[in-house]
């Protein structure tokens, strides 16, 4: 589920794979601090958020870089 989910969001095999592996390592940090009611909805949110993240940092890089040429 979390690849598929990524693989949506990403639009590419291996950042996709390279974000499960991220996702997973977050997990085992953040598993412990909240209560969990729900688990598949949560990590569906969870890689969700994720991948949000990674697409608003890699924009947010290019205007970056874009406004240095």
């Amino acid at each position: 589920m979390v690849y598929y989910v990524c693989l949506r969001y990403l639009q590419d095999p291996e950042l996709s794979k390279d974000a499960v592996m991220n996702i997973f390592e977050e997990l085992i940090y953040k598993v412990n601090k909240q209560e969990i009611k729900d688990f598949p909805r949560w990590l569906y949110v969870l890689s969700k958020n994720h991948c949000l993240m990674y697409l608003r940092s890699q924009r947010t890089n290019h205007k970056f870089l874009w406004m240095n040429l």
